[in-house]
């Protein structure tokens, strides 16, 4: 059953200004993060990731987020961010998609990527604010990967081990 959309919201989707949209994240993202809520500003940043000052920002109706921080937010956040986002103009109902089905040989590519970008960060020993977001950006994907590895029919194979995961025979590949 379709929902209708209230007068107003027939309004504001020919009419998003800026302003709205400040107010409408500011919302979104109140009701995650603040006192009694599932996250603080710093474990809020951290689950985006972002830096506590725009945060602060979005919070207090000062500006709104980039699409990449906006992007990440949702993911962050989920559905019920989303949704209270997409009802500025007028939509509603957002779902996460179901993943796509494993295929190892894109996965090996990107767990490569991914370490290579992990490897870069931590190659002086030392890690600075851009590292940090880097690593922080990196390792969540890193786990996706390694739980879609568990899932994935290359871990059901015999004499698979942790070694293994990483070096998919070629002769899997297909030619041609």
């Amino acid at each position: 059953m379709e929902k209708k959309a209230s007068p107003t919201q027939v309004m504001v989707r020919s009419t998003i200004s800026h302003e709205t949209v400040v107010t409408a994240c500011q919302n979104a993202l109140r009701a995650e993060i603040g006192a009694g809520k599932p996250y603080n500003i710093t474990t809020g940043a951290e689950k985006i990731p972002c830096s506590e000052g725009p945060l602060r920002d979005y919070l207090a109706g000062e500006s709104a987020p980039n699409l990449k921080t906006f992007l990440s937010m949702a993911d962050a956040f989920g559905e019920g961010f989303l949704n209270r986002m997409l009802a500025v103009a007028g939509f509603g109902n957002a779902q996460r998609l179901a993943p796509a089905p494993v295929n190892e040989f894109q996965l090996n590519c990107e767990t490569s990527r991914l370490l290579s970008a992990l490897g870069e960060a931590l190659e002086d020993g030392r890690v600075d604010h851009q590292e940090k977001h880097t690593i922080l950006r990196v390792l969540p994907h890193l786990r996706e990967l390694i739980t879609a590895y568990e899932a994935s029919e290359l871990m059901k194979q015999p004499g698979i081990g942790v070694a293994g995961i990483l070096s998919t025979p070629l002769s899997k590949a297909r030619v041609g």
